[in-house]
């Protein structure tokens, strides 16, 4: 499969179930079926202002208070002191103060942009995220338009 979507595929299909809520089943993520009923399909973009729902520890499909380690090629692992000293000695940092973290929005915009290039790329999160101004993902909001005219 061309770009990273299998990997994250491959990611949610190989977690234990240990990480996975005891009311949630992998295969309506893994095997989505499309619902017969209208009132069933969720809006990606609604007129009206919905309230926004806070997603508690105990919503969504994993279980609360472990953390996730998201690769840029979409490889999804839980996270721990071992797993990060094996992820630094694989690229051989030796010295964390090269490290940074990095906070993203992630909006609408930005999760097509993610989708797009998880279909073709195996940088994802680079290729939306680390753009320097766009990347050929993540198309400009209307106040972030550039113009090459000259004006």
């Amino acid at each position: 499969m061309a770009g990273s979507l299998g990997n994250l595929y491959d990611s949610v299909e190989s977690l234990s179930n240990d990480y996975i809520q005891p009311t949630f089943h992998k295969d309506s993520l893994l095997k989505p079926s499309l619902s017969p009923c209208k009132a069933d399909i969720v809006p990606l973009q609604s007129t009206a202002q919905a309230p926004i729902r806070s997603l508690g520890y105990d919503n969504g499909f994993v279980k609360g208070l472990v953390n996730y380690m998201i690769m840029d090629d979409l490889v999804v692992k839980p996270m721990s002191t071992v797993s990060s000293i094996t992820l630094l000695n694989q690229f051989n940092i030796n010295d964390v103060s090269f490290l940074e973290e990095k906070v993203v929005h992630l909006g609408l915009r930005e999760g097509v942009a993610l989708l797009k290039a998880s279909l073709e790329s195996k940088t994802v999160l680079t290729d939306v995220f680390q753009a320097k101004k766009f990347s050929k993902y993540v198309t400009p909001a209307k106040e972030e338009v550039i113009h090459t005219n000259g004006s």
